[in-house]
């Protein structure tokens, strides 16, 4: 930053704001500037040293340009084309009143704790302000992920896949592109029935090199996935060429709305904290996440029971998992008897996740192999019920049969006596 200021927290947004409908041009950018001014404002009143430097790194290396700060304001500067090396990409206002920028903000806070303060000023003032999902200068789409759901943590698999191909990566869910040219306002979707993915961001300097690498891992031949959820990485629609390969990309899209509208999900509370969902037993090197990713459906050896498995949203203590729907009654058996499971298949490191109440609750249940699912006590007296009172039974179900015992325990004990061969010249003679 400008004169030596130095912040902990240094990342790219996006700001939306709103302005009224001006009768000029000269007064659409004056409304702009005020609303920009409004919005530091509140920025500066959540967080005092907050220092908004130029987005272009060219312009941050030239000393005659100065950071906004609480000393330096959007109103002592000049000319709007000036205002836009803050501001940048600053779009004009549309039909709804509103403008787009991008812009850095360097702040003495980290994002939770300066949102916290801010949120409730910048909507009643009709602005939104997000974190860009890569801090690269001027980025571009690689593609986007088929199978990939709402439900994954994107800053989670942003971090993971920089940390795996050693390329800043972002990851945001938005709608998938699905023409190559300008779309006219009246013939747009409506945003509920744009089909979304999960699309993976870098710096467009970097594009190749990052669309290869992740191929690596997403490709049409990946058969291992770096968290264990499959996904496939399509080329973005502008880099399709031939009629064909479009039509390809249109079935692409398919899939992808099918999965979003069909896949099941279920919660567990039984957690006490989800942020260990990825640390390693030190004695089998798997985490909580790999161990499930690695079950398969019965009737389908070789796919895995559970499509995604993450943090609920805003959660530190709900996992949301995914899953086929025609597998729902054994992903829902395993949900419900985690902590058994667990711990009859050499996995107890992981139960320091679950909360005392669930394992108090389960601690005499055991993992049935056969069925798939938690034996509790609990079980056993339910089925133990039904079993006795055959006079009050008034239904049309017949009681149940006790178990029977095995048929040795109910025979007289006896006693084997081998007596062994003797010889003729041994037996006494008459």
């Amino acid at each position: 930053m400008k004169k030596g200021n130095i912040r902990s927290h240094i990342h790219r947004y996006t700001l939306r704001l709103k302005t009224i409908a001006a009768k000029s041009e000269e007064d659409g950018h004056l409304l702009i500037k005020e609303a920009l001014q409004r919005s530091l404002d509140i920025i500066l009143q959540a967080d005092p040293k907050t220092i908004l430097p130029p987005y272009l790194e060219l312009d941050r290396n030239d000393k005659s340009v100065s950071d906004l700060s609480a000393a330096f304001s959007v109103a002592s500067i000049d000319s709007y084309h000036t205002l836009k090396k803050y501001f940048f990409w600053l779009s004009p206002r549309d039909e709804e009143g509103i403008s787009w920028c991008s812009i850095i903000l360097a702040q003495a806070l980290p994002f939770s704790v300066f949102m916290d303060n801010a949120k409730y000023s910048l909507e009643n003032n009709d602005f939104s302000l997000w974190p860009k999902a890569t801090d690269n200068e001027n980025t571009t789409d690689a593609g986007w992920l088929l199978y990939s759901t709402r439900a994954q943590d994107k800053e989670r698999l942003s971090s993971l896949l920089s940390d795996l191909i050693g390329e800043n990566i972002g990851v945001k869910w938005k709608p998938v592109r699905s023409t190559t040219g300008s779309i006219r306002k009246k013939d747009q979707l409506n945003p509920e029935e744009k089909t979304k993915a999960l699309h993976a961001e870098c710096g467009v300097d970097r594009l190749h090199e990052v669309k290869d690498k992740l191929s690596k891992w997403y490709s049409s031949i990946s058969s291992h996935f770096p968290d264990g959820t499959k996904m496939r990485l399509v080329p973005t629609i502008t880099s399709v060429t031939s009629l064909s390969n479009k039509s390809k990309f249109a079935s692409c899209l398919a899939r992808q709305a099918a999965l979003n509208a069909g896949l099941a999900s279920a919660v567990t509370r039984e957690i006490s904290t989800n942020l260990l969902l990825d640390r390693k037993d030190p004695s089998t090197n798997k985490s909580f996440r790999q161990v499930l990713m690695e079950i398969s459906p019965k009737e389908k050896p070789g796919t895995s029971l559970f499509h995604t498995i993450d943090h609920q949203f805003k959660s530190d203590v709900i996992v949301n998992f995914q899953f086929h729907p025609d597998h729902a009654l054994e992903a829902h058996n395993l949900i419900a008897g985690l902590v058994p499971y667990l711990k009859d298949n050499g996995h107890a490191y992981h139960l320091k996740m679950f909360n005392p109440e669930a394992l108090q609750c389960q601690a005499k249940a055991r993992w049935n192999l056969e069925t798939r699912e938690a034996d509790s006590e609990t079980d056993a007296e339910l089925a133990n019920l039904l079993t006795e009172d055959d006079d009050l039974n008034f239904t049309n179900e017949p009681t149940l049969d006790k178990p029977h015992l095995a048929e040795e325990d109910n025979q007289d004990p006896t006693v084997s006596i081998q007596i062994p061969p003797v010889s003729p010249e041994h037996v006494p003679h008459m």
